[in-house]
């Protein structure tokens, strides 16, 4: 019976084992595809920058934020 019990605690924390290395696998995975489209999206974000005469996003960002101020009155957190 205790050989029995062994046998099943081994087969079992394999099986845990397992598990564990494939959500790291996907885990890993997303994150990479996660950067990607993060890197994806800040490059489109600075290109729409620059098209619109700014030299980054972030004074990009504050224009639009201005001009939300101006529009509905609202006060901009980044300031």
């Amino acid at each position: 019976m205790y050989k029995k019990a062994c046998n099943f605690i081994h087969k079992f924390s394999k099986k845990l084992e397992d598990v564990n290395n494939d959500l790291d696998n996907y885990n890993l995975k997303n994150n990479l595809k996660n950067q990607e489209l993060k890197k994806h999206h800040h490059e489109k974000r600075t290109k729409v920058a620059n098209e619109n005469g700014f030299e980054t996003v972030e004074d990009f960002d504050q224009a639009i934020e201005d001009l939300n101020d101006e529009i509905f009155g609202t006060h901009s957190k980044r300031k």
